[in-house]
């Protein structure tokens, strides 16, 4: 509303934001106690020059997105997330195991993702553990890429990747948990990836407080592709046609599963997903 997006009363934009209820259950954290004295991205003035990479452990399965047939019995467990240093741009990927083979590939992902918008990825700070790995470790040096890594126990080290899944997290929670309470027979904590990735899509395309372009504009150098009409709630009712006999419904019933690259995959894992493993829920 403050960058002119929706036409409101003056006294709209002074008034004193509204406790929700939502944002208070899934956002809540603790205090930090201390300050940073040693920035992370203090010389990475350009997209690629830094990036942050961290993996987020889900705590419980998560549902794979299918385009035809009936969906998977895999799940999803975890999340590899990716953060540029200039323009704290976000590429979430989703692993069902948290293994080098799989964070290899969330690596290439990205990669093939920047490369497209004319980004090369020159240094990589990152956890221990599977990013030590001889796996990943060579093919950062295939592609001449510096790799730093956390001492053990040092997760401040990686202070931008930490405080970006936070900060994603917490949005994903609190969109998931709205959702919930709103339609509880039909979503549960098993569309969390769906979530991470529409919380992803909301902080990539908006512009932060104090700042002209939004994060896909610092980091791809291209006009935002997404608008404010493009984002509906989360978890809220799509009605999707398809063929059907004559007296029969002309259409199914699902739920809205974010903004991913077209809209026709949104309806159709809304549809398929329904279909098959929450038919009961149908009116």
């Amino acid at each position: 509303m403050r960058q002119g997006h929706l036409k409101v009363p003056p006294e709209v934009l002074s008034a004193p934001a509204p406790v929700c209820p939502a944002c208070a259950y899934g956002k809540a954290k603790r205090r930090p106690h201390t300050t940073c004295t040693s920035p992370i991205d203090g010389h990475h003035s350009k997209p690629g020059g830094g990036i942050s990479a961290n993996q987020l452990e889900a705590g419980c399965p998560g549902l794979i997105p299918t385009s035809e047939g009936s969906p998977i019995s895999s799940r999803y467990h975890y999340c590899n997330v990716w953060v540029d240093h200039h323009s704290r741009f976000i590429f979430p990927s989703m692993h069902q195991r948290k293994d080098a083979k799989e964070m290899l590939q969330s690596k290439l992902a990205f990669e093939t993702f920047s490369k497209k918008h004319g980004v090369q990825v020159r240094r990589i700070r990152a956890d221990n553990g599977v990013y030590s790995s001889q796996l990943f470790q060579a093919s950062c040096d295939t592609n001449a890429q510096q790799l730093t890594l956390c001492g053990v126990g040092s997760h401040w080290q990686n202070g931008i990747a930490e405080r970006c899944i936070g900060s994603l997290q917490a949005a994903a929670r609190t969109i998931l948990l709205h959702a919930m309470s709103r339609w509880p027979d039909v979503i549960t904590d098993a569309f969390w990836p769906f979530a991470l990735q529409h919380a992803a899509n909301l902080y990539n395309h908006t512009a932060r407080d104090g700042a002209t372009a939004s994060p896909w504009e610092l980091f791809t150098g291209e006009a935002s592709t997404r608008a404010l009409q493009d984002y509906h709630v989360f978890g809220s009712p799509v009605y999707v046609p398809g063929s059907a006999p004559k007296w029969r419904n002309r259409c199914w019933q699902g739920c809205t599963l974010g903004t991913p690259p077209n809209t026709l995959v949104m309806l159709l894992w809304s549809s398929i997903l329904l279909q098959s493993t929450l038919r009961h829920s149908f009116t």
